[in-house]
């Protein structure tokens, strides 16, 4: 609300020069008094008493309005107070001295200019007129006072010329006036309203909801891997993005609902009179809105969106509260596959420890905290290093070294998945592409989400990373789970029939505990799939993980693709796998993740060839 403070300090200023006025007056009706024995000793002082008590009681009205709405209210009853008050002033003074008339006559005029505007200083300069005429002929006429007529001229001039000079200058002042207004709370980029603005909607709204029992829902939006767009494409495309936004959204909006940009790429819709289902129904619209490709310089951009959605008096009451709590649920949504959320208590539970970590990890992403491991893979058949898996690991700089699973479901959870997969991507290629350079031609595979193999600029950001670190596609690999395929299988086989096209090799993860059909399966642009651990582990002492991995050596093999093991930690499992036809293998036996630096060593002792090729 500090905005909306801010709008009002000029009008409380008015208000304390008025009030400082009226002060003024009600002591200069008090010394005048004696000093003019024409004037009633009873009206002298009835005035000043008036004065002085329409001060204070001004003075607590003004500090008591808190927004522009409610200072609006009270700047309308002290016009019809102070006119009256003004009235009576000239009602007293009419005979003598005429000039206090005069100019508590400007004043008010003056005031009413600056309070209402133009038609303000004109339509008060009318009454006044009207009521100076009719109280200086009625008291000529009742008590026969002698008053001049170019008195009379004289001020019925000073009122208009008054009220042409200020409309003049107010004109100039309101347009200014206006303006910083607009500023204080709308978004200068969108045009959109800001914070302030949709603050003070929703205690409006929150009002009338006490009243009338109706909800009111608020729905916060973030849009999904927005910084990658700025990075990737430069701010001035993410600009005109975010300006983009505003009209598509509203389009899903009624007239009374409010769109507000809280700031980078967040959004915050108010929706007076609709409860959960109504609420989210609006959210789905919004996100199925932005399905539709944006427009940007010659190009076209998809992009997504995460919305959590809060309902008073549900969830809160408070307009502060309850926008917070939409906020929260946001951050639930963003690990939902329908990339919607209505806020519970659980998500609340986990907010604040959530948002923590959820910070540092930011900061980690964009302050280079992360870093990669690898771990090797050889050829079964001769021997040779085929690939390493980059597997990222977090240097928190009071934790120390963090591992994957306990950042990464975060990442998943908030959508900083991409952000993250991109900054592992963009070391593994550049990486791969060192080596390379050294003599050691190694491709580094790395793992996907679901997010990113659903994001449709995922073929483009690869593409321009290869040609950043001048790198050919076949020293990366991308792994994929077979869940992460199923969630969306058509889109997914889009993404991967555009990186295979590129000549990015593709593997299949963690086979053998997802739920994959053999159709399906046979439709992917696979290079290789890698058998699951826990049946590798268990081959040796449990006859069924045998089964299962000698079924999948053969399923993978009349598919045409190759077939690798993780998890092999001993050299029986290795031969089991040799004797199986399995192509190659990939765990502790072999040696476990290693930096950079340590996995080049590795190569350069190993009793495998330093340089190596891609088995076909």
């Amino acid at each position: 609300m500090a905005a909306a403070e801010n709008a009002l300090f000029e009008d409380r200023r008015l208000e304390r020069t008025l009030q400082v006025a009226r002060l003024a007056g009600a002591l200069l009706v008090f010394a005048l008094g004696p000093l003019f024995p024409s004037l009633a000793p009873a009206h002298v002082l009835v005035l000043g008493a008036v004065l002085l008590a329409w001060t204070l009681i001004n003075t607590r009205l003004i500090e008591g309005a808190r927004t522009a709405a409610a200072y609006d209210r009270v700047a309308r009853v002290s016009f019809v107070i102070d006119t009256s008050v003004v009235i009576y002033a000239i009602w007293v003074f009419a005979a003598d001295p005429q000039w206090i008339a005069w100019v508590v006559g400007v004043l008010i005029i003056i005031g009413s200019a600056f309070r209402f505007g133009r038609l303000g200083a004109l339509t008060t300069t009318a009454i006044l007129t009207v009521a100076y005429l009719v109280i200086v002929g009625w008291r000529q006429q009742t008590y026969g006072y002698n008053i001049e007529l170019q008195r009379v001229a004289f001020a019925v001039s000073l009122y208009l010329l008054t009220a042409l000079i200020m409309s003049g200058a107010i004109r100039e002042l309101l347009e200014l006036r206006k303006q910083r207004e607009y500023q204080l709370f709308h978004d200068l980029l969108t045009g959109l309203p800001n914070r302030a603005l949709l603050i003070e909607r929703l205690q409006q709204q929150l009002l009338r909801q006490t009243r009338t029992g109706e909800s009111v829902a608020v729905l916060v939006m973030d849009l999904t891997d927005f910084k990658a767009v700025n990075d990737s494409l430069g701010h001035a495309v993410g600009d005109e993005l975010l300006k983009q936004v505003g009209p598509r959204l509203s389009a899903s909006l009624r007239a009374a609902d409010t769109i507000a940009r809280l700031g980078g790429d967040e959004f915050a819709i108010l929706l007076p009179g609709t409860d959960e289902t109504g609420a989210a129904r609006v959210a789905q619209k919004m996100l199925a809105a932005l399905e539709q490709a944006f427009p940007l310089e010659g190009e076209t951009l998809d992009i997504g969106a995460s919305v959590g959605v809060a309902v008073a008096p549900a969830h809160a009451t408070q307009a502060e509260q309850l926008l917070s709590r939409a906020d929260v649920a946001m951050y639930a949504a963003k690990g939902s596959l329908s990339g919607l959320a209505v806020f519970s208590a659980e998500h609340e539970r986990d907010g604040a420890g959530r948002l923590a970590l959820m910070s540092d990890l930011r900061r980690a992403v964009d302050e280079g905290e992360l870093v990669l491991y690898y771990q090797p893979q050889i050829d079964l058949r001769t021997g040779g290093i085929t690939s390493v898996e980059a597997l990222v690991r977090w240097m928190h700089p009071k934790r120390g070294l963090v591992g994957p699973d306990e950042f990464i479901p975060l990442a998943e959870r908030t959508g900083l998945i991409k952000r993250l997969t991109r900054t592992v991507l963009t070391e593994a290629i550049r990486q791969a592409r060192a080596w390379e350079l050294a003599g050691l031609r190694v491709p580094i595979a790395v793992n996907l989400s679901m997010r990113n193999i659903h994001d449709p600029q995922l073929p483009q950001t690869i593409a321009q990373l290869l040609q950043r670190w001048d790198a050919r596609p076949d020293l990366l690999r991308l792994e994929m789970t077979e869940t992460v395929l199923a969630a969306d299988p058509e889109r997914a086989l889009q993404t991967m029939d555009s990186l295979r096209a590129m000549g990015v090799h593709i593997a299949l993860d963690d086979f053998g505990i997802g739920y994959s059909s053999l159709a399906y399966l046979n439709r992917l642009p696979l290079d290789e799939i890698k058998i699951d651990r826990s049946f590798v582990i268990g081959m040796i002492d449990d006859e069924s993980s045998a089964t299962i991995v000698r079924a999948t050596v053969e399923l993978g093999h009349g598919l045409g693709y190759a077939v690798v093991a993780e998890g092999v930690e001993n050299a029986e499992t290795r031969q089991r796998l040799t004797a199986l036809g399995c192509d190659a293998i990939q765990g502790f036996l072999i040696a476990r993740p290693m930096p950079a630096d340590q996995t080049a060593e590795w190569i350069g002792r190993a009793t495998v060839p330093t340089v190596v090729t891609v088995a076909d």
